[in-house]
């Protein structure tokens, strides 16, 4: 689950923008313990006038993950960015903290269209803030400098391994995509696993669209609870939810005589 996240100079964003998710406490259903003594919020609602960049939010916030775990096919491909227009010539900053499997990540980068100038990705596995790695950009066609935490014990042939696969394009975690290492690397393969697992499109994954979503959570009371819960504390003046299927195939001489005035019109 997401802890906190910000952006800076994406898209519609200049100026660093931020979306917390913490709870003081157990106070409602809408509140997951994600470890001991921590409590998220399930969920979050945007909202606002059209045009005020509600949706960059959760595009941004899908980028952050993309970029984590999706590595470049080749050296020289740029990294899919569209910078606020005034600021195009900076770079870009996101930061998002997670926890997967109990265990909380931060994870900065920053970045251009060509090259991932830092990023920094640190983890709590026993409560307390230890570096996973750190890497840094040196030059075009020059291995990036990466650092790992002495926690994750990696044998030397695996970080160099890793480095000489990590290109100036794409995160030192998305190795994982298109590497074979050997088991010393289970700390990054099991990050990597929870994120492809676990992270999706902002307009749903394109083998589930929401009304497939909508009609598997209805099939499931917990799920469709949460749902109407949702529904219920978005303030719609929605108590609940119904999926219903609508025949809307048309006869076969309605259809042609549709068709027929249309190009009439025309």
């Amino acid at each position: 689950m997401i802890r906190d996240f910000w952006v800076k100079n994406y898209l519609s964003i200049r100026d660093k923008q931020e979306l917390n998710f913490v709870a003081k406490g157990p106070s409602s259903e809408l509140v997951a313990e994600v470890a001991e003594g921590v409590y998220l919020y399930k969920l979050g609602i945007l909202y606002g006038p059209n045009a005020s960049g509600k949706s960059n939010m959760l595009i941004a916030l899908y980028k952050v993950f993309s970029i984590l775990v999706h590595p470049k096919s080749k050296v020289n491909s740029e990294i899919s960015r569209i910078p606020f227009v005034l600021t195009k010539d900076q770079p870009t900053e996101m930061y998002v903290s997670f926890y997967a499997d109990g265990i909380r990540y931060d994870y900065s980068v920053t970045f251009n269209e060509k090259y991932i100038l830092n990023e920094v990705l640190h983890y709590y596995p026993k409560k307390s803030k230890i570096l996973f790695y750190e890497r840094s950009f040196v030059g075009e066609n020059i291995q990036a400098n990466i650092k790992f935490g002495p926690s994750l014990e990696l044998q030397d042939k695996t970080a160099e391994s890793i480095r000489e696969n990590t290109w100036n394009n794409h995160s030192v975690l998305s190795v994982c995509g298109k590497v074979a290492l050997k088991e010393d690397i289970a700390p990054f393969n099991q990050l990597y696993s929870w994120i492809m697992k676990n992270y999706h499109n902002v307009d749903g994954d394109e083998e589930k669209r929401i009304v497939e979503i909508l009609k598997e959570a209805y099939s499931n009371s917990t799920k469709r609870k949460f749902f109407n819960l949702m529904l219920q504390k978005a303030d719609l003046n929605i108590m609940e939810f119904m999926p219903i299927i609508e025949d809307r195939s048309l006869p076969d001489e309605l259809r042609e005589r549709i068709i027929n005035k249309i190009f009439l019109k025309r």
